[in-house]
């Protein structure tokens, strides 16, 4: 009996952690961490706005830590607010919700995307309980693509890349095209975190090259075409 008592316990206290403290849902859809939001219509030169549903579950105040952490920036005119009572380019905001408050639309926690360049950026942003931040948070991806349609630019739009098997465990072909005129033309992998993995150099006549991906930790990467250090377009990569 003592047995089955412990056995239990301890279900219900993996369970417990294994809890949050809120909800959030983007676009009616539920968001649970490690997801990816990749929002769609994006322009060059405007502010550009993606709503978070939120709500404390709990039936007491819940004290927020939003914590932004930028990958990937498609230019250095690229701006990432992150607003919700108060709007800041701060990488934290701290918020106290109250019990079993929601917050929607304008209320709600959203982020103002802004960019003068065409390309893709990429940030990471952990919603916690600032009491239990270690255990009790959500962390979502956002990859902000802006509308290549926004420039009029030919040369840009005819640059392509494409990965193939995707998901892959061993071998990915990459197909790219590129008009232009670098010097240097470079493939390059990021993990979730920022950080480079893998560096492939690339013919600016434009063919396929292969990337063996069977030394990756599985999960998402993210792989870009680089002309002379500039990243010209940015994909999703999953690694199983």
């Amino acid at each position: 009996m003592k047995k089955i008592i412990f056995t239990f316990l301890m279900f219900v206290t993996v369970y417990s952690f294994a809890q949050t403290s809120m909800t959030l849902a983007y676009n009616g859809t539920p968001i649970h961490s490690g997801d990816t939001i990749t929002p769609e219509n994006l322009l060059v030169g405007s502010d550009n706005e993606i709503y978070l549903d939120i709500t404390n579950t709990t039936n007491r105040p819940l004290n927020l830590l939003i914590v932004r952490n930028i990958i990937q920036a498609a230019s250095e005119g690229t701006t990432v607010l992150t607003c919700l009572g108060v709007c800041t380019e701060a990488d934290s905001l701290n918020y106290t919700m109250q019990a079993e408050q929601s917050l929607t639309g304008h209320n709600g926690l959203h982020i103002t995307y802004t960019t003068d360049a065409q390309g893709v950026s990429v940030a990471k942003y952990r919603i916690a309980n600032d009491d239990i931040p270690e255990s009790d948070y959500v962390d979502i991806y956002f990859v902000f693509d802006t509308d290549p349609t926004s420039i009029q630019s030919s040369t840009m739009q005819a640059n392509t890349l494409h990965a193939y098997p995707n998901p892959a465990s061993g071998n990915v072909n990459i197909n790219y095209s590129y008009n232009g005129n670098a010097n240097k033309l470079q493939l390059v992998v990021k993990n979730l975190m920022g950080a480079t993995v893998q560096v492939l150099p690339l013919s600016v006549s434009g063919e396929r090259v292969v990337m063996n991906v069977s030394d990756f930790t599985p999960g998402i990467y993210f792989y870009s075409l680089e002309a002379d250090g500039r990243a010209l377009m940015t994909k999703k990569l999953l690694v199983r």
